[in-house]
């Protein structure tokens, strides 16, 4: 029979210090990602999602803000990311986003 030193046989393992550090991780990276996709998601602008942009000039926009639908017959294509004026003339840039798959789908039908 072999003799074990109560201090050995006693001793648990620091696996709840571990856990606890593992939980505080989690919730600060969820955290994180949670920002930055509510950010993303504030500014009407997806994250994942790829996009061209475009530029028009305009003399008057009639309401148009940032985050506005751009539509083609009706069907969702992109959306207004700034508007600002373009120099001292008093015409406004209006800077808006098409998805790749409208730009592929509308070149196709033009042909």
């Amino acid at each position: 029979m072999k003799i074990i030193p109560n201090f050995v046989r006693n001793r648990k393992p620091n696996l709840l210090k571990l856990t606890r550090e593992i939980k505080t991780g989690i919730i600060v990276l969820t955290g994180i990602v949670a920002l930055v996709f509510g950010l993303s998601y504030l500014k009407s602008s997806p994250f994942f999602e790829d996009s061209k942009t475009f530029y028009a000039v305009y003399n008057h926009v009639g309401g148009l803000q940032a985050g506005t639908q751009v539509t083609i017959n009706g069907f969702k294509v992109g959306n207004v990311t700034n508007i600002r004026f373009k120099d001292d003339s008093g015409k406004l840039l209006v800077t808006f986003s098409i998805n790749n798959t409208c730009i592929v789908q509308l070149c196709l039908a033009t042909l």
